[in-house]
Formats: C-alpha cells, sequence, structure tokens
C-alpha cells in the first residue's frame, strides 16, 4: 500500500528547503504539522529518511535512495496533470514565485478575466526550478530564466531592497536617527534572503543591525505582514512592497539608498499549439509589469 502523497509532498519540500520551519511555511503548514507528515511517512515505510539538525534536515542512506524515486513520483504526475490540462487550446499556464504570486501577480487576475473571458490561466506559485517545456509552462516569472529550446525572454520589472517600517516606526526613526534606532528597535530577520541587511548596509555605508537579535522569520510575504503589525524594521522588496507603501501600511526608511537585486524576466515557449492565447497574455502582462 503507498503511503500518503501529502507525506510524500511534506519529505521532498524539507529536503529541498533544508529546513522543516521553510517548508512549513512553503506549504502553508505548521512546523508541527509537517514533522507529523514525515514521521507518518518513516513509520510507513519502516525506515528513518531524515536527520533533523538544529539548523538544518539532512537525508540518510535510506532518504537519499527514496528522495530520488519520489522526485520522479510526483514530477510525472505534476506531468500528467498538465498533460490534460493543455488540451485546452485557450488555458495558459504561468509559474512564478510563491510570494510573486500571493503579492502581485492574483490580484491582477480578475482585471485579466474582464478583459479576456475566454483565456483561462492556471498560475503554479512555486520557488523551485522548473523545466518549462517538460512541465508544459507556457508563460515563467523568475529572477534567473532556466531556459531550454525554444524559450525567449526579457526583463520584467527591478527588484530591488530598502528598508521599511510601519508609520509608527518611521516616526520613531526620524526623531532618533538611524544609529540610534540599530541599537534599540527591533529588526526583522528574512531567511531566505540572509544576508540582504549586510549586502544593503555595505552599499549604502550605514550601520548594519546585528542579524543575531533579529526576529527571523520564514518568507517574505510573513516578514511584511509582521513589519506592517510594528514588529520591527524589515527590509523591503520592491515590487512586493509596491503596495503597501502606496496604501500607506508601510514607509520607506531611506527614500534614495535602493539595492538593486536580481530582477524578475518573463520567459515564454515560441513553439506551443497555445501561441495565440500565449502572446495575449504576454503583452496583457507586460503592460501591467510593476514600475517604479
Amino acid at each position: 500500500m503507498l503511503p500518503p502523497i501529502q507525506n510524500i509532498l511534506a519529505f521532498v519540500t524539507i529536503v529541498e528547503l533544508k529546513q522543516f520551519k521553510r517548508a512549513a511555511s512553503h506549504l502553508n503548514l505548521t512546523e508541527s504539522a509537517i514533522s507529523h507528515q514525515l514521521s507518518r511517512l518513516e513509520d510507513h515505510l519502516g525506515r528513518k529518511l531524515l536527520e533533523r539538525g538544529r539548523n538544518e534536515a539532512s537525508l540518510t542512506s535510506d532518504g537519499e535512495v527514496f528522495y530520488g524515486f519520489a522526485t520522479n513520483a510526483l514530477r510525472e504526475l505534476q506531468n500528467g496533470v498538465s498533460a490534460i490540462q493543455s488540451h485546452n487550446v485557450n488555458s495558459i499556464h504561468i509559474t512564478a514565485p510563491r510570494t510573486m504570486v500571493a503579492m502581485w501577480l492574483a490580484a491582477k487576475i480578475p482585471e485579466f478575466y474582464m478583459d479576456q473571458p475566454n483565456i483561462e490561466l492556471r498560475l503554479s506559485a512555486t520557488d523551485r526550478v522548473c523545466n518549462l517545456k517538460h512541465e508544459k509552462i507556457h508563460l515563467a516569472i523568475r529572477s534567473t530564466p532556466n531556459l531550454r529550446d525554444g524559450y525567449r525572454y526579457e526583463k520584467f520589472c527591478e527588484q530591488y531592497i530598502f528598508p521599511v517600517a510601519s508609520p509608527e516606526i518611521a516616526k520613531e526613526i526620524a526623531i532618533k536617527g538611524w544609529d540610534q534606532v540599530v541599537k534599540e528597535t527591533a529588526f526583522i530577520l528574512n531567511e531566505t534572503h540572509l544576508g540582504e541587511w549586510k549586502q544593503w548596509s555595505e552599499e549604502f555605508n550605514t550601520t548594519c543591525p546585528d542579524e543575531r537579535k533579529m526576529h527571523r522569520l520564514g518568507s517574505y510575504d510573513i516578514v511584511q505582514s509582521a513589519c506592517i503589525k510594528g514588529l520591527g524594521i524589515a527590509m523591503g522588496r520592491y515590487p512586493l512592497c509596491s503596495e503597501a507603501i502606496q496604501d500607506g501600511r508601510l514607509v520607506p526608511v531611506f527614500e534614495e539608498n535602493k539595492f538593486f537585486d536580481t530582477p524578475y524576466y518573463l520567459a515564454w515557449s515560441e513553439d506551443s499549439p497555445n501561441y495565440q492565447s500565449l502572446r495575449i497574455v504576454r503583452d496583457w502582462l507586460l503592460e501591467r509589469k510593476p514600475r517604479d
């Protein structure tokens, strides 16, 4: 009897992200829930698959064997889903990083359906490297395009980082000054972008807060939500924070000190049988791409 697929997915995600906390955040589960799913899988197989370290999880010898089969099985299932869904010539499959989908792209979908009611969009929110052709993905938004023959790409938008804070904390910074605030005020560290505070501080010759004393959170969407609620000063990431800045929930600490990170690119298939619909979606996205 096969183990439940959600337990296999939990195992593969932990291996790929190397931490229970990151994997739980990625699957929208609690850390306890994803740990239980792994334990149920190990009980089902009668083998220990992962060694649980303080900071990272590592594969056992049995885990290495099972991981190869598990990833292949999940890939084939995804291929089966894509093969069935791709029969609809008006269905366009888009992939983008999870935070980009949640904090920018998803809000655009109602407007798209008003403009193009006859084209169906399928969104895959994932941070993993995708084989676009093999997985029958028509369009991809990525910070580093990983392309095969038959795909083209162009820059979609810039991505840059800068400190942000809630309006209340921003007022405190304006009164006390940055150097004093660094000593007294809480900061937030995004565990998916370790080192970004150091990068930014070195670029602008500014006092760097001590990362060892920061609140550590597992992904940017969680970081931004906590920052808005006043947990501390965070490193904002444009374009993900643009809406929160526009409506006043977040305030840039320094207006000019913006550190440019890897841009986002839009990649698409040139030989897709859905090319007419693909081109409509591509042009629609490019017309509405984030602008500073």
